[in-house]
């Protein structure tokens, strides 16, 4: 019985083994017909022996690509660009100073007057249908107004089809103001002028999108005209604006002194809030702050906040909601009890303030701008002897005043007035006295005017100031009025270069030195985008652009919206976010290379890194490879920018050379230039990355 198992069994082997290796021929045979016939469909679809037949005939030749000389090739064409920007700026601020210079307000503050009001102009598209608002969202005093003009509108392409009016310009106050007043109205006329030089800016460079003037009393006047978004609050201040208050001011180190004391209850803690939400409103990425509470003793807000930290979106709502209450309003965080201690507050900012000017090594004489600001609702008496003591320096035969005091008194009801405001006169700064919530923006906004004195009185010529990216939000959802609503908003970025403009005029009859206001433009960032040689960088390569505090402007990993939502803190993403160096490392762990990187580019260095590997995705993370890339960067000059680029080692670090362009026929021959479309005469379909 067993051995007739065992011939079944060796029946059954001799049988099985020459299927199996005849499986085996015939699976190879499929593979071998398969890829034969991939090969010709790829052949036929792209006509590549027709392309290689053609490059032999423009005597085409492979070279390995330049970095450095792309990389050159990009800043000369985005500094170009860049130049004429800031040419059309200087205009604008010439012409503003001028025209404040020769306005004469009793002459015509009694004329009719009639201007394009962004917001109650009755405005009439194309068609000849007329922009509905609704009835509540107008004010009494803005229906049937004389004063504003009807304005026309068509769509135009350039500035992403939405209906403008490109012969004039509109004009924008703040809902906490009233148009005539006289420093609103002054603002308003003096500055009709600036439609010129608009229009002009415009016509002599086409590329231009948004200009506009900002006045230190918030009004703005911008070009070219158009209807301002009333579907939710208004609640726009230009003086507020990162390019404003850039230009204005320059770079700052606060420190903010918020007292906590028992007497800092109910309304006068909510009006403190606001104040202190206000304050650091004004603040950008340029600048460097702290909120110090004090009672009885004097502590930083956030614990982990020792010195001073990068005044970033993140920092500062960290901050605020710290100090909000919880529980509707009736429990605090830090608990509002005892007495103030202001002596011991002033010393610790003073102290913090003179510690950080040591270790960036500047002295008084170098024009650091530090202030300290006072947020309080009364004051024990007078501290001269702690200012003299800790905010005193003597060099040579003079005595500086390193640090600015200003002083914001919350209440109806107070005392000592006399000595808070003194505390703000005998260091160089200000005093404002804040009764309720509706003053709090305006009297805030004074510190400005001050802090911008210095550059003033220098009397030299401003320079421009370049801004962090910022979102063009006339071509976002929230407006709903631009061509382009459903590309990403990462292609909305713009960047704005502003220069200040001084009131000379009111300077020179008033001895004083006063703010006219800031003239500005916005650049996109895909224009400068489009410039930096994309043909050349090829499908794997890119171009970067970082500002000097390494927060990204330009770069193909750069996400501002996530579900849908624009994030807080789009503009202050960090370059090492999103570059992924192949290190090893962990989340948050910098490598060296990476760091060494970034402190080039902060720096404006001009250099390159080779051979660095570095983990590149695809298909929006769909696929990772592990990948050599080099980096070539540069400063961009006249700006605080950094512009990179980083080339694949291997595939995609050649470019092909033509000797013979194909657009230009040589003489006696045809063009040999070759139309690629014909290359297309088959149904394809786009991949949807």
């Amino acid at each position: 019985m067993q051995c007739q198992k065992f011939l079944v069994l060796i029946t059954v082997l001799i049988i099985v083994e020459p299927i199996a290796a005849l499986r085996a021929d015939i699976v190879k045979e499929w593979a071998r017909t398969l890829g034969d016939e991939i090969w010709r469909l790829s052949e036929s679809l792209t006509k590549s022996d027709h392309i290689r037949i053609k490059y032999k005939q423009m005597n085409a030749s492979v070279k390995k690509k330049d970095g450095k000389q792309i990389l050159e090739s990009s800043l000369r064409s985005v500094s170009t660009m860049l130049t004429r920007k800031i040419n059309a700026v200087k205009c604008i601020h010439a012409t503003a100073e001028r025209l404040a210079a020769e306005f004469n307000f009793t002459e015509v503050k009694n004329t009719k007057f009639e201007y394009c009001s962004a917001k109650y102009s009755d405005f009439y598209y194309e068609d000849g249908s007329q922009l509905e608002r609704d009835e509540e969202d107008v004010p009494k005093f803005a229906r049937n107004n004389s004063n504003y003009m009807e304005v026309s509108l068509e769509k135009d392409s350039h500035f992403y089809d939405i209906s403008v009016n490109t012969n004039m310009s509109c004009i924008h106050v703040p809902t906490n103001i009233y148009y005539e007043e006289e420093d609103a109205l002054s603002a308003i006329l003096w500055s009709k002028g600036l439609n010129e030089v608009f229009i002009k800016n415009y016509n002599s460079d086409p590329s231009l999108v948004w200009q506009y003037f900002g006045s230190s009393h918030g009004i703005l006047r911008f070009y070219p005209g158009m209807p301002w978004n009333m579907k939710e609050v208004d609640t726009y201040d230009c003086r507020v604006k990162s390019w404003y208050i850039e230009a204005a001011t320059c770079s700052k180190d606060v420190i903010i002194l918020f007292d906590v004391s028992g007497s800092m209850t109910g309304f006068k803690n909510y009006v403190a809030r606001r104040t202190l939400g206000s304050l650091l409103a004004t603040l950008s990425n340029n600048d460097y702050v702290n909120v110090f509470t004090f009672k009885a003793n004097t502590s930083e807000v956030i614990q982990c906040f020792q010195n001073l930290v990068q005044a970033t979106p993140e920092n500062i709502l960290t901050i605020i909601n710290k100090l909000e209450p919880t529980d509707k309003g009736k429990k605090h965080k830090i608990p509002l009890e005892g007495n103030a201690n202001l002596t011991e507050a002033y010393i610790k900012a003073f102290t913090t303030l003179k510690h950080r000017r040591n270790r960036c090594n500047v002295s008084s004489t170098q024009g650091c701008n530090q202030l300290v600001m006072v947020i309080t609702d009364y004051v024990p008496g007078n501290l001269t002897e702690v200012f003299e003591e800790y905010n005193r320096e003597v060099i040579g035969d003079k005595t500086l005043i390193p640090v600015r005091v200003f002083t914001y008194l919350i209440g109806k009801e107070v005392t000592n007035v006399r000595e808070i405001q003194w505390m703000a006169c005998l260091n160089r700064g200000y005093f404002v006295h804040i009764h309720s919530v509706e003053e709090v923006q305006q009297q805030v906004l004074k510190y400005i005017n001050v802090i911008a004195r210095p550059m003033i009185l220098a009397g030299e010529e401003p320079t421009p100031t370049w801004t962090h990216a910022n979102i063009d939000y006339t071509r976002t959802k929230d407006w709903g009025v631009s061509g382009d609503l459903l590309k990403p908003d990462e292609d909305k970025l713009v960047t704005s270069v502003a220069i200040p403009a001084f009131d000379y005029k009111y300077n020179e009859n008033n001895n004083d030195a006063r703010l006219l206001g800031v003239a500005g433009t916005d650049v996109p960032i895909d224009s400068i985008a489009k410039l930096a040689q994309p043909h050349q960088l090829g499908v794997n390569g890119y171009s970067f652009i970082v500002s000097n505090n390494g927060y990204l402007l330009l770069h193909p990993l750069l996400i501002t919206t996530i579900n849908g939502k624009l994030q807080d803190n789009y503009n202050s993403v960090d370059f090492v976010e999103v570059e992924q160096v192949d290190d090893g490392k962990g989340p948050r762990e910098l490598g060296d290379k990476i760091k060494k990187l970034r402190v080039s580019l902060v720096n404006g260095v001009d250099g390159n890194m080779t051979a660095v590997e570095v983990l590149f995705h695809y298909d929006n993370m769909r696929r990772i490879a592990r990948v050599k890339h080099d980096y070539f960067y540069n400063k961009l000059e006249g700006t605080p920018f950094s512009m990179g680029i980083s080339l694949p080692m291997g595939y995609g670090d050649t470019e092909l050379m033509l000797k013979d362009n194909p657009l230009e026929a040589k003489q006696g021959q045809a063009l040999v230039g070759v139309n690629v479309t014909s290359y297309f005469n088959f149904t394809y379909r786009v991949h949807p990355d």
